[in-house]
């Protein structure tokens, strides 16, 4: 009988999480409501889901980006992010800026005789996080923004969860390019007519 976690990778199931991600229903919560319901859906698939973040990079001239970190029965985490980050030691040439600069997924272990800084990154610390799958969001254009899921399992992530992280990677792409374009055109409202305009 095939697990939980074996079930999620059945095209279906992958299929009515996609549908989830592109319908206005997802399109209208904000990204508090939507980091937790994804990071809700995909426990209730089986994947074993501890820590769930996304990083978006914005097209702000003050804010880097914004993290939104979700982990089960916790208050959702939203973190602005200056241009200052691309200064910090424990950002740069860790494996979440690796993957925004390259573009290119990474599945990474914790742990080891190494010691590894980026893990006291404030969303990732202290949270005993055995292995991360990173996925860039590439838009049309822009810089590419990313989505880290994260476990504590020591087992890690199974082939049929990393199948279902990688299926949906497109829908959250463009959902991701939208609301941050959405964002954008905000701040240029309030910069050129007040908060009235919106």
């Amino acid at each position: 009988m095939a697990s939980r976690a074996q079930d999620a990778a059945v095209p279906g199931v992958t299929l009515n999480l996609i549908e989830w991600l592109v319908s206005e229903r997802c399109c209208d919560l904000d990204d508090a409501g939507l980091i937790a319901e994804l990071g809700t859906r995909l426990n209730a698939l089986g994947l074993p889901v501890d820590r769930l973040t996304l990083h978006l990079r914005t097209l702000h001239p003050e804010i880097f980006g914004r993290t939104i970190a979700w982990a089960p029965d916790e208050p959702v985490e939203i973190r602005d992010r200056s241009y200052g980050v691309l200064t910090a030691k424990i950002f740069v040439g860790s494996p979440l800026w690796k993957v925004m600069e390259t573009r290119q997924r990474a599945v990474i272990r914790a742990g080891g005789k190494t010691p590894q800084p980026w893990l006291e990154i404030d969303v990732f610390r202290n949270r005993r996080l055995a292995e991360f799958v990173m996925v860039p969001l590439v838009g049309a254009s822009g810089p590419a923004s990313a989505i880290c899921f994260a476990t504590r399992s020591e087992r890690g992530f199974s082939a049929n969860n990393l199948a279902v992280m990688h299926r949906i990677a497109p829908a959250l792409r463009s959902l991701c390019e939208l609301r941050t374009l959405r964002q954008t055109d905000l701040a240029l409202l309030d910069t050129l007519y007040g908060a009235a305009a919106e």
